[in-house]
């Protein structure tokens, strides 16, 4: 017996038969599974539907088939560059486990790229295109952000996205930047905070208790985050880096007391590794 070509191979024509058959308007939007017993009612009889799949797979027609639909365009990756603080800030929003099973509240922080200081956070039952509005509105207007802020980025949420906060931001004179579909590393600072939030050894393990006592943590993690040296910000703190730029429009004097900052942040961290590496420490007993 031929294996390479068995008695029941199929003829050129009978192929494309197939392929006739898959393109007609009434089989444009069926499976195999349900156009092979269609024409068997009708009392044609091509090939199974395994065979009819395989063809369809070696041909790379396993895919849609509607040709109305569109062709999805490939979008650059944003490329988006601070040179001062408030000038770009990037937002998105994170789940916070409550002590109810499969409940959740929602956590929306607004980050200075320039100098990674979280700018502001607000906790939601439930998050809305016209609650960000709003908490944006009251950020811009409490940090006199409207003439300094220039981009705002975010992913592609609805609550993140829509025509009115597209109104708003114009009024404000900011350009509106959004990453690309399913691509988290367009916005890889705010995932980076929230990856710091939901390790942090004081994380409340079994969830929040209310939205009021989640804000109250997030405030006070907040405090210490923007107080806390960096090492991606050369060990300067969050707060330090956004009110050196501030103070100084002369980039190389900031760019002098950044350096300089991080060479005595350094120097300390290497006194205190020699010391603990050399045995160089006492521990006093407070009794006595």
């Amino acid at each position: 017996m031929d294996k390479t070509n068995p008695k029941n191979k199929l003829s050129k024509k009978e192929e494309n038969q197939i392929f006739e058959v898959l393109f007609e308007e009434r089989f444009a939007d069926k499976t195999p599974h349900k156009t092979v017993p269609l024409l068997l009612d009708q009392g044609i009889y091509i090939c199974s539907p395994s065979t009819m799949y395989r063809r369809m797979k070696e041909e790379k027609l396993t895919r849609k088939r509607n040709t109305n639909q569109k062709e999805s365009k490939p979008r650059c990756k944003p490329n988006i560059i601070a040179y001062r603080p408030n000038e770009v800030a990037v937002w998105d929003i994170t789940y916070l486990p409550t002590l109810v099973k499969g409940m959740y509240f929602k956590l929306l922080v607004v980050m200075d790229l320039y100098s990674r200081k979280i700018l502001g956070t607000r906790v939601f039952e439930q998050d809305t295109l016209e609650q960000s509005k709003e908490f944006l509105k009251e950020l811009v207007k409490e940090l006199d952000l409207k003439r300094e802020m220039k981009v705002l980025h975010g992913d592609n949420g609805s609550t993140l996205k829509g025509k009115t906060l597209s109104v708003l931001l114009t009024e404000l004179g900011v350009l509106e930047s959004h990453s690309r579909p399913r691509v988290s590393n367009d916005n890889p600072h705010i995932e980076s905070y929230f990856g710091t939030v939901k390790t942090h050894y004081n994380y409340p393990k079994y969830g929040f208790k209310s939205v009021n006592s989640a804000q109250e943590w997030v405030n006070e993690f907040v405090e210490t985050y923007n107080n806390e040296p960096h090492k991606s910000l050369d060990h300067v703190k969050p707060n330090q880096r956004h009110k050196l730029e501030g103070r100084s429009r002369d980039k190389k004097e900031t760019k002098k007391s950044i350096r300089r900052i991080s060479k005595e942040t350094s120097r300390t961290i290497s006194k205190w590794n020699s010391i603990l590496h050399n045995g160089k420490i006492s521990v006093f007993n407070s009794n006595g």
